[in-house]
C-alpha cells in the first residue's frame, strides 16, 4: 500500500494552491484529479488583493500579473448612463490594490508549472471512489479510467474536488442551502462595433435584466445574462447572446469568434463542518455561491493558505492536531457564510428589472457613486484584506496591549497590512517578508523614542523566542536612521511604527498566513510564549 502524509483530491486552483503550500511547508503529499487533462475553460476570472498576496507568497503572482487584464474600474450603469463607478485599488491597503482578470485555465496552468518546478506533479486521471479513517489516518481507494483500483494510506485527506465533491459525499457531508430558480448564460467572445468600451468591468442594469461584461484580453469579453427558464438549460448560441447584448447593453456591439458558451444556475450551499476527523474540505467542496463579486476562487485559495501551514505544523509534530484542525473550520466557515450572504444580496439586487425596488436600487447606486466613503467600503470589501478570524482557538487573547493604543495597529485575528522599512539602505516590505516565511514571525518594535534599555529588552525576547520554538523567526525594527547593531531593520520616518500602533517598545506575533496571533505593548515574551504553546 502506498502512503503519504496528505492526499489532495482535486487539482483546480484550490487543490494546486494547497499542494504548493504543502511543498513550501515540507509536507509530503500527493495530488490527484479525476480529469485526464486540466480544464481549458476560463471559469473564474477575478483575483482580488488578498488572493494576490497569497499568490505572491507562492511565487506565482508576477507571472499572473503579466498575463492578466487589469481593469481600471468597476462600473454599474444603465444603457444610457453611469450609476456608480468604483476605481479599482483607490482605497485598498495592499501592495496589489487592483484586481486581475485572468481565466481560471491560465491560473491553473501557472500554478501547475510552479508545482512542477518544485518537483511535484498532478496524478491524473485518478478518481477517489471510497475511503475509511481511524485515529491513525485515512485509507483512500482510488480508481483509474480502466477500472484498476489502488489504496493509499495518508495522515490527512483534503477534498478540493469542487461542488460535486466525491470527498464530501464519502464522509457524508450535508451541503446545506438552496438552488436559485434563475438560469444564467455566458459567453467569452470577441466584441467589436461602433461603441467604444472602457477598459473596465461593466455591469449593465436594464428593465430586461442584468448584463455584466468583463474584459479578458484585448477585444475579448465575458458576457453574462439571465435567461427565461422556458428556454431550458442548453448552452446558448452566439445569436442568443447577441440578442441579450443588443437588448441590455449599450448598443452598437457585435459578437464573434466565441471561445466558450455555457448555461448555469446558482446554488448557495455550505457544509456544516469543514472537518470530519482527518478529512478536510476546501473551496467549492465546502461552499458554493453566486459568482457576483468574483469571490469563489479567492475564498477557496485562502482556505488552502489557512490550512497549509497548519498541516505543516502538525506533521512536524510541533502542533496540537485537534486545536489546529478545529481552528481551520472555526476560521474559514464564518468567512464562507459571509461570502455566500453577500453574493446572494448582490445577485438579488442585480436581477431586479423594474418596479420601485429597481428604481430605488438605481437611485441609490447613483447617489452612492459620489461618496468616497461608500466606494472605499465597497472596494475594501471586495479586496478581502479586512477578513478577520475573531475568537479562533489558534489566536491569543490580546490582553497585553496598552489600553490607550487598543484601536491602533492590527488587532489579534486581523490580517496585518504592509509597511516599508530599510535594510542597508534597501526598502523591505514587511508583508512580503512575513508571507514568504513558513514560520510565525515575531516583529519587535523599538518604539518611537527608543533607548538602549528597550534594545536590550528586544534582544532578550528575540533570544527567548529562538530558544522556545522552531516555529518562529524574528524581525526587529528600530525607529531612526541608526540602530544599535546590524541585526535591526530601520524605520527612519516612524511610518511602520505608526501603522502598527507601536508608540512604545512592542511585539507582534504574525502567523504564516499573515494574521496577527498575538501582540503586546509594552513588549513582553509571556503572551508570545502562550500563543506559541497553544500550537503544541
Amino acid at each position: 500500500m502506498n502512503s503519504t502524509e496528505v492526499l489532495i483530491v482535486g487539482a483546480g486552483p484550490v487543490g494546486l494552491s494547497l499542494a504548493l503550500e504543502c511543498a513550501r511547508h515540507d509536507v509530503a503529499f500527493q495530488i490527484i484529479d479525476a480529469a485526464a487533462q486540466p480544464s481549458d475553460k476560463s471559469k473564474a476570472l477575478a483575483i482580488w488583493s488578498a488572493a494576490q498576496e497569497v499568490f505572491s507568497a507562492m511565487g506565482v503572482l508576477e507571472k499572473m500579473r503579466a498575463e492578466a487584464f487589469l481593469p481600471e474600474a468597476v462600473r454599474f450603469c444603465t444603457p444610457r448612463r453611469t450609476l456608480l463607478r468604483m476605481p479599482v485599488g483607490k482605497f485598498v491597503d495592499s501592495p496589489y490594490p487592483d484586481v486581475l482578470l485572468l481565466p481560471q485555465s491560465a491560473t491553473e496552468r501557472i500554478l501547475g508549472e510552479k508545482l512542477q518546478q518544485m518537483g511535484h506533479s498532478v496524478i491524473r486521471p485518478l478518481e477517489l471512489i471510497g475511503m475509511s479513517q481511524d485515529g491513525q489516518g485515512v485509507t483512500a481507494t482510488l480508481q483509474n479510467p480502466e477500472g484498476r483500483t489502488e489504496t493509499l494510506q495518508c495522515s490527512y485527506l483534503v477534498g478540493c474536488d469542487g461542488a460535486h465533491s466525491a470527498t464530501r459525499h464519502a464522509v457524508g457531508g450535508v451541503f446545506e442551502g438552496v438552488a436559485q430558480p434563475e438560469s444564467f448564460i455566458l459567453c467569452d467572445a470577441k466584441v467589436s462595433g461602433e461603441t467604444s468600451l472602457p477598459p473596465e468591468v461593466l455591469i449593465y442594469l436594464s428593465k430586461h435584466g442584468v448584463l455584466p461584461m468583463f474584459p479578458i484580453r484585448e477585444n475579448v469579453w465575458r458576457i453574462i445574462s439571465t435567461r427565461d427558464q422556458a428556454a431550458g438549460t442548453a448552452p446558448p448560441t452566439l445569436d442568443e447572446m447577441q440578442a441579450h447584448l443588443d437588448e441590455r447593453g449599450p448598443g452598437g456591439l457585435e459578437l464573434s469568434m466565441p471561445e466558450w458558451l455555457s448555461c448555469f444556475r446558482i446554488s448557495e450551499r455550505k457544509v456544516e463542518n469543514f472537518r470530519v476527523g482527518r478529512v478536510l474540505l476546501a473551496g467549492d467542496a465546502a461552499h458554493i455561491h453566486s459568482p457576483a463579486g468574483g469571490q469563489g476562487m479567492n475564498t477557496g485559495v485562502q482556505d488552502a493558505f489557512n490550512l497549509g501551514w497548519k498541516l505543516g505544523v502538525i506533521l512536524r509534530n510541533d502542533g496540537d492536531p485537534e486545536a489546529l484542525l478545529n481552528s481551520y473550520h472555526d476560521e474559514r466557515s464564518p468567512v464562507a457564510r459571509q461570502v455566500i450572504a453577500e453574493a446572494s444580496l448582490r445577485t438579488r439586487l442585480s436581477i431586479l428589472t423594474k418596479g420601485p425596488l429597481a428604481s430605488l436600487r438605481n437611485l441609490g447606486a447613483f447617489a452612492l457613486g459620489h461618496s468616497d466613503r461608500f466606494i472605499k467600503k465597497f472596494a475594501v470589501n471586495f479586496s478581502g484584506v479586512t477578513i478577520s478570524y475573531g475568537q479562533s482557538p489558534a489566536l491569543g487573547k490580546e490582553e497585553f496591549w496598552d489600553e490607550d493604543w487598543q484601536t491602533h495597529g492590527f488587532r489579534v485575528g486581523h490580517r496585518m497590512r504592509d509597511a516599508s522599512v530599510e535594510s542597508d539602505g534597501v526598502r523591505v516590505q514587511l508583508l512580503s517578508e512575513v508571507l514568504a516565511s513558513t514560520k510565525h514571525t515575531l516583529i519587535l518594535f523599538s518604539g518611537v523614542r527608543p533607548n538602549y534599555r528597550d534594545a536590550d529588552l528586544v534582544e532578550s525576547i528575540r533570544q527567548a523566542a529562538a530558544g522556545f520554538s522552531s516555529l518562529v523567526g524574528t524581525l526587529a525594527i528600530w525607529r531612526g536612521a541608526h540602530a544599535p547593531d546590524e541585526s535591526w531593520l530601520l524605520d527612519p520616518d516612524a511610518s511602520a511604527h505608526k501603522k502598527f500602533g507601536t508608540e512604545n517598545c512592542s511585539a507582534y506575533l504574525i502567523r504564516p498566513d499573515g494574521y496577527v496571533a498575538e501582540r503586546s505593548q509594552p513588549a513582553d515574551f509571556k503572551p508570545i510564549a502562550q500563543a506559541l504553546a497553544a500550537l503544541r
